[in-house]
């Protein structure tokens, strides 16, 4: 019984599906199978059709010759180009706004002037497109994105000529930085900008950057440095000093790539206070709608809603602080003489996490 049984799942398998057969595919069946009432239905050049069913996850198209609309995507893109380098717009925060477009959120970059609207009319048509070609190509949109990333922000500079296809899209790579080595054996004692240095990261792979900041604080120095592929770092040491820091002297970054690694890492750190601040005033407005007071009763959204009593309500930093109390050890400092002690203060919960206030 077990031949029949496979004779009628392939007769099943293949009469399901007959009208979508080429011809040469329902001849053969027929001629496997002479005692078939099926009759050829094909008609001659007619290709075998491939139904998308919605269930099924499509494979990315990274082997396509050519793609249609990525001369629409560079054409686009250079106008924003062109208009985020003579207005000098922050690119990192752009490039935010675009992808938040993309996902269906507010995407506004600004509300102070015609040049911010015209931004966001550029920015919206941008996002357009990429959508248009993620609904004909499966997987354009993270490659157009991964391609903006490129050469509109770490580059800073977009290309003459278009892509030709996603593959070229796809293989598009950051610029690599020229690094200018000393012919001196001497290494200099401290660490300086326009430094290409090495490092260990803390998950133990080393990273190989240009050094673009140094800010001197009480107890430590806060070195940061930017990779070529557009990774932000920062080291916080004792000093500036090379030795004791973990830090390799390689040579010197050239001063045309050090100066637009500088950039990108002053539009990073602009674009994250802009979105810190705009989430305070959020989180203040939301505040005065609660009109939460000292001694009130507020619902904490969590994992489980859960409440606590309010200490006080801190305006300045969009939140309340609540009667649990956290403590803190602050390390001394050998060379500033500043002694460790404990720190207690009470837990800061921001107004977003507010569900609402109980009394």
């Amino acid at each position: 019984m077990k031949h029949i049984a496979a004779i009628q799942a392939e007769f099943l398998k293949e009469a399901r599906k007959w009208d979508d057969l080429t011809l040469e595919d329902q001849k053969g069946y027929l001629k496997r199978h002479p005692k078939s009432k099926r009759r050829v239905t094909a008609k001659p050049g007619k290709t075998k059709k491939t139904v998308d069913t919605g269930s099924k996850r499509r494979k990315k198209e990274t082997d396509l010759e050519g793609m249609s609309g990525v001369k629409s995507l560079h054409s686009k893109l250079s106008r924003l180009d062109k208009f985020a380098e003579k207005n000098y717009a922050n690119r990192t925060k752009i490039y935010w706004a675009l992808k938040n477009v993309i996902k269906g959120k507010p995407g506004k970059y600004g509300s102070y002037g015609s040049t911010e609207d015209k931004l966001d009319k550029l920015v919206k048509s941008l996002a357009n497109t990429i959508k248009t070609l993620e609904s004909k190509h499966y997987g354009a949109k993270d490659a157009a994105l991964k391609y903006i990333k490129h050469e509109f922000v770490i580059n800073r500079k977009i290309k003459a000529a278009p892509p030709k296809s996603k593959v070229d899209i796809v293989k598009s790579k950051p610029k690599s930085s020229k690094v200018v080595k000393k012919k001196t054996k001497k290494k200099p004692e401290y660490i300086s900008t326009g430094h290409r240095i090495k490092f260990r990261s803390s998950r133990g792979s080393d990273v190989e950057g240009t050094v673009t900041g140094i800010r001197s604080g009480r107890k430590y120095t806060k070195i940061e440095i930017e990779t070529d592929d557009g990774q932000h770092w920062w080291l916080k040491r004792q000093s500036s000093s090379y030795a004791g820091s973990g830090a390799e002297f390689i040579g010197e970054t050239a001063k045309p790539d050090a100066q637009r690694l500088r950039k990108n890492r002053s539009d990073f750190e602009s674009a994250s206070r802009s979105v810190d601040e705009e989430r305070k005033d959020e989180d203040r407005k939301k505040l005065r709608s609660l009109d939460v007071n000292p001694g009130d009763t507020i619902t904490i959204r969590g994992s489980y809603n859960w409440t606590a009593n309010v200490v006080e309500v801190d305006y300045r930093k969009g939140g309340v602080r609540i009667d649990q109390q956290r403590s803190r050890r602050q390390r001394g400092s050998y060379f500033s003489g500043v002694p460790s002690k404990v720190t207690t203060h009470y837990r800061f919960i921001p107004a977003r996490n507010i569900v609402n206030k109980v009394k």
